[in-house]
């Protein structure tokens, strides 16, 4: 079996089925969480107790002052956040606690998560291994339902071997929209056709979301030329949910 390292890691690719094998990982490993107070200090680390009630370090996002539950997958990972963040345990060395990943997330952090007391959960927080999982991510997950992490997988290339299902738009693209692609793709003229497409990948989507599929006889160098240009083009446009857009060519094709 893969570390928790590892499958972190794996899981920013935000696939459904990455996250899924995050959750299998979790259920045997064991997580470690860093304590703002020490019920008993000078003790060495223990076993946390699930419904135990702690009061725990937090990450705050600077943008909009949201606290997100930090986790770790081993105290080295912990320590070297603590470094970063100057975390102490009441005012003196840090001190941490473990617990079985899948006890740890449903008995202990579930309340604050369905709450709203919390964001989410940030694992292993500045380190390679870094994965954010808003508060419906968690739940869904420890659910044993499983959905992509939608701010990951928007952000990376399909790998080519997902389940598409393809439809026309249910709703028309806003004007904005449209207009902006045009003024981008008519001006080269190794593009013969584009059209907007309305596609779910299961994969990666929560729900159905735009697709532009761009036909030409184009190279990867210019293909990323354009997908850039596009995506300036359209930074201040409002997206129909769920808010993004997917820039392919000869979709058609393959």
């Amino acid at each position: 079996m893969p570390t928790i390292e590892e499958v972190l890691v794996q899981a920013q690719s935000g696939y459904r089925s990455d996250v899924a094998a995050l959750a299998r990982v979790l259920a045997q490993a064991e997580l470690f969480v860093a304590l703002v107070e020490d019920s008993e200090p000078g003790n060495a680390p223990e076993v946390l107790e699930p419904g135990a009630s702690l009061k725990l370090h937090n990450v705050v996002d600077e943008t909009n002052g949201s606290a997100w539950t930090a986790v770790f997958s081993s105290p080295e990972t912990l320590g070297r956040a603590g470094e970063q963040l100057n975390w102490k345990t009441a005012g003196g060395p840090l001190q941490f606690l473990a617990a079985n990943g899948a006890e740890l997330i449903g008995s202990v952090l579930t309340p604050a998560l369905e709450s709203g007391a919390t964001s989410g959960i940030v694992f292993d927080a500045g380190q390679e291994s870094e994965l954010a999982m808003s508060a419906d991510e968690i739940l869904s997950m420890i659910g044993g339902q499983p959905i992509p992490l939608v701010g990951y997988a928007s952000r990376q290339p399909a790998r080519g071997t997902e389940q598409i299902q393809v439809g026309e738009p249910a709703v028309p693209p806003p004007a904005a929209l449209t207009t902006a692609i045009a003024r981008v793709l008519d001006r080269v003229r190794e593009v013969k056709s584009y059209r907007l497409i309305q596609v779910f990948v299961p994969e990666r989507d929560v729900t159905s979301h735009l697709m532009l599929d761009i036909v030409g006889d184009l190279p990867e160098s210019q293909q990323r030329e354009i997908s850039a240009t596009i995506g300036a083009a359209i930074e201040d446009t409002r997206l129909p949910p769920p808010g993004y857009l997917d820039i392919v060519f000869n979709f058609a094709d393959r």
